[in-house]
Formats: structure tokens, C-alpha cells, sequence
């Protein structure tokens, strides 16, 4: 037999080679199937908010219509009484001008109670309090 039948090659393989391509290639994957699971998220909240944008929310546009109406409109709660509806903003204007307007109040410790004054001649009627009313015992229809 042929010496060239059995040969076999005389190099070494090149580990180090092999290695770094096999770290290489798997960080590749690695990062294609995080930008491809980016990008499907990307897509889906697009989607989600394309359909959201394009969706007709007619109750809740008329309640927030309502809602805006009240809150800058007049509107008379009650012609008897004269109790009226106003726009929020000059609500507001209208309690800063009465803080504004209103004295500043003084707060005092009380050190002692105020006797009381009376003038002569003059009495106060007495709070008295009625004594409840009597409890039937027997209930109608209940015979003894």
C-alpha cells in the first residue's frame, strides 16, 4: 500500500481561529434576535397606537365636550334661588380678590373666659330641653 493513501494533513487546527468565531457568531445571533424582538415591539405599538388614534370614541367625546361646557360656560343652576354657574378661570379670580379684599384675622389665645354680662332687669329665657314623648307598651292588636 501507497504511503499517500494514510496521509494525513501535518498542521494543527487553529483553536484560537475557531474559537473566537464561534464567540463572534453567537453574539450575532444573539443581537439579531434582540433587534428583531426590538422591532417587533416597536411595530405592535405603533399598531396598537394607530388603531387607538383612528378609533371613534363618540360617548366619551360628548362627555368631555359636556365636562368643558360646565367648566367654561354660564349656566343657571337655580333661577329661584339665583344660584348660577361660572367659568372656572374667573372663579378663580373671583376668590383671590376676596382673599385679597378680606381683613386678615388675628388669632389670640384666650387666657380667661369672659364673665358673662348681664343687664339688669333683662333675663334670658332658660333652653330647656322637652321630655320625650310616653312609650306605648301594648303594640295594636295585641289583646290583654
Amino acid at each position: 500500500m501507497s504511503e499517500e493513501f494514510f496521509d494525513y494533513e501535518h498542521q494543527e487546527p487553529k483553536n484560537p481561529l475557531i474559537a473566537f468565531l464561534l464567540i463572534v457568531s453567537c453574539i450575532f445571533v444573539v443581537a439579531v434576535c434582540a433587534f428583531l424582538s426590538w422591532m417587533f415591539i416597536v411595530a405592535r405599538d405603533n399598531e396598537h397606537n394607530r388603531k387607538i388614534d383612528q378609533a371613534t370614541y363618540t360617548d366619551l367625546q360628548n362627555l368631555r365636550k359636556a365636562e368643558d361646557a360646565k367648566l367654561h360656560g354660564y349656566q343657571y343652576l337655580n333661577k329661584d334661588q339665583g344660584t348660577v354657574r361660572i367659568p372656572i378661570e374667573r372663579a378663580m379670580q373671583l376668590i383671590v380678590e376676596e382673599t385679597k379684599n378680606a381683613p386678615a384675622k388675628v388669632e389670640s389665645t384666650p387666657t380667661a373666659a369672659p364673665a358673662p354680662t348681664t343687664t339688669p332687669g333683662v333675663t334670658k329665657p332658660m333652653a330647656s330641653v322637652p321630655p320625650p314623648p310616653p312609650v306605648k307598651a301594648a303594640a295594636a292588636g295585641q289583646k290583654k
